[in-house]
Parts: structure tokens; sequence; C-alpha cells
């Protein structure tokens, strides 16, 4: 049931936010596979485990947050693509949260860090806090009660399911026009349209995580 005077978020909303889990997965697999600590015991079996799930939900939203596959015609034909996108986003943010708690875990085991502050390396901090000081890009607990990207996420998926309306696209994409193959109003930032190229190539290399470590 709708709420008046909320608005469900944009498509920049969901492409932005998941693009942050995207950074997140990413350092967990990158983390799963080549611990910083030696010391630390997790079985080769429960990473390569662990790698595999994070690959696949990676593998799912990259694909939805692939800028090249928006239609061109029409402003209408774009709006029908966003809401078919952001259904599919929906769907992939709660698999999110339900990933988050047991990686947040696994990462404080591995890198030998807290989740809130006193981080033991960038990494670390970039993990559970992000870089943005408001914390909205880490991972904390991975719990939304205690706030960060997992709390972001859940609002996300409250105002998708209670809001009304969606703030349209202002202009169409048009593959080229600005360089980038995005319009102007949609523009992903650059640090996050670099680690999609990394995570292309990676996805390349990890395509068959589930049966071996590199």
């Amino acid at each position: 049931m709708a709420l008046p005077g909320i608005r469900k978020p944009s498509h920049r909303d969901w492409t932005h936010t998941m693009q942050v889990v995207i950074d997140r997965l990413t350092q967990a697999v990158h983390t799963y596979k080549r611990p910083p600590f030696d010391d630390v015991f997790m079985s080769e079996r429960e990473r390569q485990d662990k790698t595999a799930q994070c690959v696949e939900l990676l593998r799912r939203v990259h694909t939805l947050t692939d800028d090249t596959q928006t239609p061109t015609d029409s402003l209408a034909d774009v709006a029908r693509h966003d809401e078919r996108i952001v259904s599919g986003l929906m769907v992939l943010a709660r698999q999110t949260l339900d990933a988050l708690p047991t990686v947040s875990k696994d990462m404080q085991k591995l890198m030998k860090s807290p989740w809130h502050d006193r981080w033991t390396s960038r990494a670390a901090m970039e993990m559970f806090r992000g870089l943005k000081s408001d914390g909205s890009e880490g991972i904390g607990t991975g719990l939304p009660e205690h706030g960060r990207l997992p709390e972001v996420l859940s609002d996300l998926i409250e105002r998708e399911t209670v809001g009304e309306g969606r703030e349209p696209r202002s202009a169409l994409h048009r593959h080229g026009e600005d360089g980038e193959g995005r319009d102007t109003e949609d523009t992903t930032p650059i640090r996050h349209t670099a680690l999609r190229r990394r995570w292309t190539d990676h996805t390349r290399q990890s395509s068959s995580a589930s049966g071996g470590m590199e």
C-alpha cells in the first residue's frame, strides 16, 4: 500500500547503491581468496564455497547494472526498462541483506578487525565503513539496525514497497554521446565504473571459483 508523500527510489538511487554492493562484495571475494593473515583459520573449502556464493551474487547484480542494455528509442521505453531493472535489483537487494551478516563476520575474522571503528587496515576501513565518512558504503555488521550499507538497502526496499511514483529520467540514454554511454543525469561515479571493469575481468577468471582457488 502506497503512503502519500513517499516517493519510490529513482533508477539512479538503485543502481548507485547496487554498485556499492559490487564494490564491497568484490572486496570480500578478494579477501576470501587471499586472506591478509596466515594465522586466521578458515578452511580452503569454506573459502571456496563463500567465494562462489559472492561471485554468483555479483554476476547477477552486475548484469542488471549494465548501462549498455538501456534502450535509446524513447523515454517510455527507458521507463519500462528501468521498472524491470528495479524489480530485479529489489530481489537482489534482499538477497544481499541475507548474505551480509555472514560476510561481515567472516571479514572481521579474516581481517582481524572490528566493524565499528579502530580498523586494522585501510581495506578494513573501506569494507566496514566505506570511503564516505557517513558510513553509508560500508557493510558494518551486515544488519540494518546497525546502520551503514545494510540500512541503506533496507530503506530502498521499504521506499520501493510503500512509495508512490518514481522520478523519471529527464533525458534519453544515448550510447556514445558523452563518451561514456550514459546520460548526464544518470551518471555512475567514476570509481564504480572502474571497479565494474575490474569486476568484468575478475568474473572471467573466477567463473569456476567453486572448483578451486586462484
